[in-house]
Parts: C-alpha cells; sequence; structure tokens
C-alpha cells in the first residue's frame, strides 16, 4: 500500500509533496535574473554536456551550495551539490498548443508532484486526441533518485493503446511500442526527453488513447514517472481538460483504476507529425514561494499580452486559500493603463482558513461571473489583479512549467506571467524563469 508522501526516509510513498525536488529556494527578491549556461543532453544512460548562450532556458539546478551556471561537466555539475535536469533533442520552436474551449489562461492548479513506480505498477496516460496524425513520439518526467528508482533503472516499455470500450487500456491491442534502457542515477534527477516511436502511428482526432508505462514486475530495477498532484481533487480535476478526455491511471495486474481518487494529472507531451501537441507541462506547484494579498502592500497578479485573435471573457476565476480577516477578495481586470474593466468579488466564506506554504494548504477555485462580457484584443495587453482590504489575507502561488521553451512543449499559458506587489504599484515578475511561471487562473469564454 503506498502512502500519501514520498521522503527520503520511507520505501512507498508516492509523492513529494510541497518542496521542489529541482528547485533550490530562494528569497522571492532574489530569485530574478538568475542564467544558467548549460544544458543536458541524454545519450543512452550518460549524460553529455553541451554548452550554450547565457539566454539558454535553465538547465541545472541545485538544491545547495553555489549556483553552478559555469558548469562545463557531469563531474563539474555534480561537485556543486546539485542534480541534472535533462533535456533531450535539438531546439525547435515551440508550436501553439491546441485552443481548448471555454477557458483562457493556464486553467491548471498543482499542489505538488506526485510519482508512480513503474513495475510496481503499470501506468497510463489517458488523452482524447486533437488532431488526425501520426503520433511521433512522448515526452514525460523520468524520476530517479533514492525511493523513486532502485537496480540498474530496469527496461521501460512504452505502448500507445486503444480504448477498450469500457474506458480502460485494451488488453491486447497495442498500435505502437518503443522500449529503452533509462539507467539509473544515485542522486534526485529527473529527465524530460522525447521518445520516439519505431513506426508512428496515425491517430483520429476526438477518439481516446492511452500512453501504457510498464517495466514488466520487477521491482529492483525500476525508476518512476512523475505527475502533477493536487491534495483535494475538485471535478473537474482541472479546469483546462475534461476529466473524460485527460488522466492518470494504474493497475497492479488487475483492472485499472484512475491514481489516488483522481488527484494525479499527468505531465506530458504527445507530440504529433503536423507539429500540434497535445498534453499540458504544468509540474510544479511553488507553494513555499507564496504570495500575500492584504491591502496595497500586497497584491497578485497575471500580466498578459493577449494573441491568437480577441478572446470575450464572461467570467474569472483563481485558486487562493485564506490566512485571516473577513474582507472580500477582489478579482479585477485591468488594461494597460490600469484602468478596471471588470471585477468579481468573493466572500471570505468562500475561502476556507489554512496555513500557506504546503501542499495541504487548502487552496480553491474562486471567481465568479461578470456583470457584462468584457473583450481582449488581440495584441493588447491586460492583468488579473488579486486584492482585498488592509487587515484580511489571502495568498496564492505560481505553477511552473515544465521543459524548454525551445524545444517541443505541450500547453502552458505563454500569454501570461505571474507577477506581484509589496509595495504601491512596483510589481516585479516571479522567480527565476518567468517565462515559465504562471498564476493559477482562468477566464470562462462568452
Amino acid at each position: 500500500m503506498l502512502g500519501k508522501f514520498r521522503p527520503k526516509a520511507k520505501a512507498n510513498p508516492t509523492h513529494s509533496g510541497g518542496k521542489s525536488l529541482l528547485t533550490r529556494k530562494l528569497p522571492l527578491n532574489k530569485r530574478n535574473g538568475l542564467i544558467f549556461i548549460a544544458i543536458f543532453a541524454v545519450v543512452g544512460a550518460s549524460l553529455l554536456v553541451i554548452t550554450r548562450a547565457a539566454t539558454s532556458p535553465v538547465a541545472f539546478e541545485p538544491e545547495t551550495g553555489a549556483l553552478a551556471a559555469g558548469a562545463t561537466s557531469v563531474a563539474n555539475a555534480n561537485a556543486s551539490g546539485g542534480r541534472v535536469l535533462a533535456f533531450a533533442g535539438a531546439a525547435t520552436p515551440a508550436p501553439t498548443p491546441p485552443p481548448v474551449a471555454g477557458v483562457y489562461g493556464a486553467g491548471v492548479g498543482i499542489d505538488g508532484k506526485a510519482n508512480v513506480p513503474i513495475g510496481e505498477y503499470t501506468m497510463a496516460i489517458k488523452f482524447k486526441a486533437s488532431t488526425s496524425s501520426a503520433l511521433q513520439g512522448v515526452r514525460f518526467t523520468q524520476r530517479f533518485g533514492p525511493v523513486y528508482s532502485g537496480g540498474n533503472g530496469g527496461t521501460m516499455t512504452v505502448q500507445l493503446r486503444p480504448d477498450n470500450g469500457a474506458g480502460q487500456p485494451h488488453a491486447s491491442t497495442v498500435l505502437a511500442t518503443m522500449s529503452f534502457s533509462p539507467g539509473n542515477y544515485a542522486s534526485h534527477t529527473e529527465i524530460y526527453d522525447l521518445k520516439t516511436f519505431p513506426s508512428p502511428p496515425n491517430l483520429t482526432a476526438g477518439t481516446i488513447y492511452y500512453v501504457v508505462f510498464s517495466n514488466g514486475s520487477d521491482t529492483s530495477n525500476y525508476i518512476s514517472v512523475n505527475n502533477a498532484y493536487n491534495e483535494a481533487p475538485t471535478t473537474p480535476r482541472q479546469p483546462r481538460f475534461p476529466d473524460s478526455d485527460f488522466a492518470v491511471m494504474q493497475t497492479a495486474g488487475g483492472s485499472w483504476s484512475f491514481r489516488t481518487v483522481s488527484s494525479y494529472t499527468p505531465v506530458v507531451d504527445l507530440v504529433y507529425a503536423n507539429g500540434a501537441i497535445d498534453g499540458q507541462c504544468y509540474y510544479e506547484s511553488m507553494n513555499e514561494q507564496y504570495a500575500n494579498i492584504s491591502g496595497t502592500g500586497g497584491r497578485i497578479r497575471e500580466n498578459m499580452l493577449v494573441s491568437g485573435g480577441n478572446k470575450t471573457v464572461k467570467g474569472v476565476y483563481a485558486r487562493v486559500r485564506r490566512t485571516s480577516g473577513t474582507s472580500p477578495l477582489i478579482l479585477t481586470l485591468k488594461d494597460s493603463a490600469g484602468n478596471a474593466v471588470n471585477s468579481v468579488s468573493v466572500p471570505s466564506t468562500s475561502v476556507p482558513v489554512s496555513s500557506p506554504g504546503s501542499a495541504a494548504s487548502g487552496a480553491v477555485w474562486v471567481g465568479g461571473t461578470f456583470s457584462t462580457p468584457a473583450t481582449l484584443s488581440s495584441g493588447s495587453r491586460y492583468s488579473l489583479e488579486l486584492s482585498t482590504a488592509s487587515g484580511t489575507t489571502y495568498s496564492t502561488w505560481p505553477i511552473r512549467a515544465r521543459g524548454n521553451p525551445q524545444q517541443y512543449n505541450s500547453f502552458r499559458f505563454s500569454d501570461g506571467v505571474f507577477e506581484y506587489a509589496t509595495t504601491g504599484t512596483n510589481w516585479t515578475r516571479g522567480y527565476y524563469d518567468p517565462y515559465q511561471v504562471n498564476m493559477q487562473m482562468y477566464f470562462t469564454l462568452n
């Protein structure tokens, strides 16, 4: 029986909780402007270091010690007390993900990371194809380190299977398969590289498929696959995805079940030959870096530059929790000049009181419908600002997308960026890689 959390001291917990296992915790005012110049590509079970310009995306993130911005070898990087995050494949401009009807914004809420050990379990990612094209490959998070992997890492088999007519992967029909030996790492490591099918299968838009991960029944030589986690899952699990179209499932040899009462969300890129990509790449809940909302000295916003055509929005929602006080939370849509376009007031009783900074911080989705719909013009800048009166404190935290923005990536809200203000209108972009960090929010479309 797997426990809820996966601390190093236990053999069978299932997720890493609030603290990111790949990021060093830094104060808010020191997470900006950090530059990393090494990226790593996976070659078999070894790592090849490739130096890049200083504008290259984050690739190596130490948990302790000095930042290894000048790492030029694996030995050099490891000596700095850190771990390797690997991206494989040539840099490719990220295509625009398929539009999702009814939602504009991230539309994803995360409390932590979550793993499934492959060998003890067979895992499947359920998804609905958005396009008719050949599925070239799958990018997913391979998780290594004490508890998360063992032995030589085993042999991972990844298959694409159709639905069996009862909402489960077909037992005998396999549309495509690949196998690889991931190797193993003594330190905590994640690799997020593209694994391609030797014979890419043709998929049909609107059809349910399953990516199935297996390792026989080897519980000594294995790795884990990481997903996103919600402490208190909602229906739908994520506002952006219908539960029937996107889910994590598992089996230990019997029937398939949704992972931990539907609390897991896949983190996956499903890469098609026609350039489309299904899935979503939000993987990290930065809940230890929460921002308070209180009076003029504590506000947050999603700063947005609208793309892909005009958007008519009729309501807005954000994922927050409350520390104290009884004043309402105000969600305000503002134009580029800072003028209020529309707003929603949420009573304090809709947000339970809880303690911030952990996976169990009690965040909930709240919001409502605007008095009149508003049009967001493509090419124009807007912001969604969260505020409340002095004497009341709410908080929220950003979520971070997985992957290198110069490579294949599935959905993330690239129109927006998370910002916070501690004094007046002194807005600061959140953290060291703001292009990957968003508020847990969304607008409903008219």
